[in-house]
């Protein structure tokens, strides 16, 4: 649904809703004259003053919009580092000493800093990525585990404020 639509449909209830509120309240004053005028004074007011409003709740569905796609698109590039630091680090620590080439560790490593740089990341994440590639550029086990697992909270917290 539309932000323009669910508007529409919004304000139609409204109307609706505030025209037969008019309409039993005007029925008990003065009977079914009155009931017709104050249901159609009523929701003619409802209706016009949605319609007045349109502009700024449009407006601000998509401010909303915008910031939801820019969340779902840090979340996806922070995930994305995460799973491209954790293809470096087999590249780094192999299961078998002749599990990966020269090559594809540079490539890896290379494609690790490159995603790592993207600056629509946060900087905390961008900063815990920085360390562990260091730790990784290092061949340091212990350390390159640990700033693995800090870059992993900090894009746990990233998502989790959301």
């Amino acid at each position: 649904m539309t932000p323009e639509r669910a508007h529409l449909y919004g304000t139609t209830a409204v109307a609706a809703a505030v025209a037969t509120l008019g309409a039993g309240v005007g029925a008990a004053a003065g009977g079914p004259g009155i009931a017709l005028a104050v249901a159609a004074i009523t929701g003619g007011g409802a209706l016009i003053g949605g319609f007045l409003a349109r502009g700024r709740a449009l407006a601000a569905a998509e401010t909303a919009q915008g910031a939801a796609a820019r969340s779902a698109y840090i979340e996806g590039r922070s995930d994305s580092l995460l799973a491209t630091i954790s293809q470096y680090e087999a590249a780094v620590f192999p299961a078998s000493p002749d599990g990966v080439t020269p090559e594809e560790r540079a490539v890896r490593r290379a494609h690790a800093y490159k995603v790592a740089s993207d600056e629509a990341l946060p900087h905390p994440i961008r900063e815990a990525a920085a360390a562990a590639l260091e730790a990784l550029d290092d061949g340091d086990v212990h350390r390159s585990q640990h700033t693995i697992t800090t870059l992993f909270y900090a894009v746990r917290k990233q998502t989790a404020g959301r």
